[in-house]
């Protein structure tokens, strides 16, 4: 049966760009085909010589009376429900679809495997020094920790120790919620901080290219050895803290995606305005800090817009929701030399130390950095699991 069929045979090419769906039909064998067909085969694909599994079944038939198991398959593997032959031109655009799906899964593949092989060579070379490893006294500071401790039992509207780390810098503005907290020890941050230097200067040294999605500097943590110990963070600390403010959307994380953001003049310098492909986002300020211990960097302040109301539709997605998407850059004035409308909700100067959080289809984005450097430590709680973009 279908049980017995890996996965991975299901859509294997051979070198003629035939599956083996192709290969079963080819054969004229009506088990097997419905079996790949049970395991979730693609019917309308073309091999290099444009034939189908459905051209290659009805060949193998020949002009013999078709039996109720033949005319089954040949229903299943339906190409004559989308194509006739007065329609070449539909026929040729899912041709070409098919075969660019074929070398997006190639290059999805290869992309895979070699951000697995990187993987592996970071954690065989690169010595974190513990600062991956969740040491609860470590990594949160003491009024984090005790109030956690006293209230992880609790339900959410009961936790009021971790309730007084709350507060809203936002307090009053109509449409936002938006939250602030601080929860790591400044002795952690300082050890991350110094371990991430240390892996940039690695990095380069090894010609390893590791990057967030959409960026070309910061990283993925989940790639470099973080994995654990963001799941443990987001699932089961950071929960603690959303679910008090938003019981119904936080109620519980399946994954989380979290990774490292870095601006700076003549690098990356700001953000679009945007949702995020997440149900909660938590942007925790880890900075840099000039000789005098004051903040090493000049501008780059989060901006708030209203909430979109589908979730988890990134940038690019979900069109509207009610309103129109606000502008991309609200700071770039017009031809007319007035700026978009309309402007921002709320504007907020980011705190080392201090994380802020939102619901991850709240509009946001980031002013221009325009001296300096600040680094960002991005965290994304989703309730369903999301396959391809971690």
């Amino acid at each position: 049966g279908g049980a017995g069929v890996k996965a991975g045979i299901v859509q294997l090419y051979e070198a003629g760009g035939r599956t083996a769906l192709h290969l079963a039909a080819l054969r004229g064998s009506c088990k097997l085909v419905e079996t790949l067909l049970d395991c979730g085969a693609e019917h309308l694909v073309w091999d290099n010589e444009g034939e189908t599994p459905f051209s290659l079944f009805k060949f193998k038939l020949g002009s013999a009376k078709l039996g109720v198991d033949q005319k089954k398959i040949l229903s299943r593997l339906g190409e004559q429900v989308y194509f006739t032959e007065t329609d070449p031109s539909k026929l040729l655009r899912a041709k070409n679809n098919r075969r660019n799906q074929r070398i997006t899964r190639a290059t999805t593949r290869q992309a895979q495997q070699t951000r697995l092989e990187t993987t592996a060579i970071i954690r065989r070379e690169f010595q974190w020094n513990g600062v991956n490893v969740m040491d609860e006294k470590e990594v949160f500071s003491p009024e984090f920790l005790r109030a956690w401790k006293i209230d992880c039992e609790k339900p959410p509207e009961e936790r009021s120790e971790v309730r007084k780390l709350l507060y809203q810098p936002a307090e009053g503005v109509e449409g936002l919620r938006v939250w602030a907290f601080t929860m790591l020890s400044e002795k952690y941050c300082v050890r991350l901080m110094e371990a991430l230097k240390r892996f940039e200067t690695y990095k380069k040294e090894r010609g390893l290219n590791i990057r967030r999605a959409g960026s070309r500097y910061g990283a993925l943590f989940n790639h470099v050895g973080f994995q654990q110990f963001f799941d443990t963070l987001v699932q089961k600390y950071l929960t603690t803290l959303a679910e008090i403010v938003y019981p119904v959307e936080c109620k519980e994380f399946k994954q989380q995606h979290s990774f490292l953001v870095s601006y700076e003049p003549g690098k990356e310098i700001r953000q679009n305005t945007h949702a995020d492909d997440s149900t909660l986002t938590v942007n925790y300020c880890l900075g840099t800090r000039k000789e005098d211990g004051e903040r090493g960097w000049d501008g780059g302040e989060l901006y708030f817009y209203w909430e979109r109301k589908s979730e988890m539709c990134g940038s690019g997605g979900c069109g509207k929701a009610g309103k129109d998407i606000p502008p991309l850059r609200p700071d770039e004035p017009g031809k007319d030399g007035k700026l978009p409308q309309p402007q921002p909700l709320w504007t907020y100067p980011h705190k080392i130390g201090h994380g802020i959080f939102h619901l991850g289809r709240q509009y946001h984005g980031a002013y221009p950095l325009t001296a300096g450097r600040r680094i960002n430590l991005i965290m994304w709680g989703r309730r369903e699991g999301r396959e391809g973009r971690l």
